[in-house]
């Protein structure tokens, strides 16, 4: 999948339940696009450094989370929002397309995609404070 074009799916946007294209999110910037459920560990462990990243590069980089809905539910993606002070999007996956479209192989995962809508990388697993400062070099990179 890096090179490839991010595939393009709809999520949902809660609460309002509105359709939501990822493609609404690329072109002007780099993307850091973490998919995560509210039950792994490993997400809880990542989700305050994710937080962090986007405080100092959220104006260079746009970060957008998916919920992986079809594995979780909107009231407990709700309530981790809430808990990790989450201020980027996040939308959800209530159909599991964007599961399927992105190969997703275990919780977290991190997708890092060019202003031009490529997939650059593709993260497994939760990542440490040091390795996402790469990811965010990474992403301003592929500009």
């Amino acid at each position: 999948m890096p090179g490839a074009m991010a595939p393009d799916v709809l999520l949902t946007a809660e609460p309002s339940g509105k359709r939501v294209p990822i493609s609404a999110y690329l072109g002007k910037k780099p993307v850091v696009l973490n998919a995560w459920a509210s039950w792994c560990p490993p997400c809880r462990e990542e989700t305050p450094q994710l937080v962090s990243m986007y405080r100092a590069y959220g104006t260079k980089v746009q970060f957008l989370g998916v919920n992986l809905t079809s594995l979780d539910s909107v009231p407990a993606a709700e309530t981790f929002i809430r808990r990790y002070h989450i201020p980027y999007p996040v939308l959800f996956d209530t159909q599991g397309d964007f599961d399927r479209a992105y190969s997703v192989i275990a919780e977290p995962m991190t997708y890092i995609i060019n202003q031009q809508g490529r997939v650059v990388s593709i993260h497994v697993g939760a990542l440490s404070g040091s390795a996402l400062r790469a990811v965010m070099e990474q992403a301003l990179a592929s500009r």
